[in-house]
């Protein structure tokens, strides 16, 4: 996909309540690591449904709004 290699192998997962989606890096071991976990997308519109597309970018349900939404990485690299 488009985003750093820094998320290879991470866990990504939504929350509704706090309208953010989360990212859990992966650790020394290559898996996910309960201590390694970061904001990926604040403000993100009713987050529910997180999936990974064809190319690799995640898509989630906005609930609210009623659209899938893309997320697009606009960090530095």
């Amino acid at each position: 996909g488009t985003y750093p290699s820094a998320y290879d192998g991470a866990l990504f997962f939504s929350d509704y309540t706090r309208n953010c989606i989360w990212a859990m890096k992966a650790g020394a071991g290559g898996l996910p690591d309960p201590s390694r976990i970061e904001t990926f997308v604040a403000g993100a519109a009713g987050p529910v449904d997180l999936q990974a597309g064809p190319g690799g970018d995640l898509f989630y349900a906005d609930f609210d709004g009623g659209t899938i939404r893309r997320i697009r990485f606009a960090g530095p690299y």
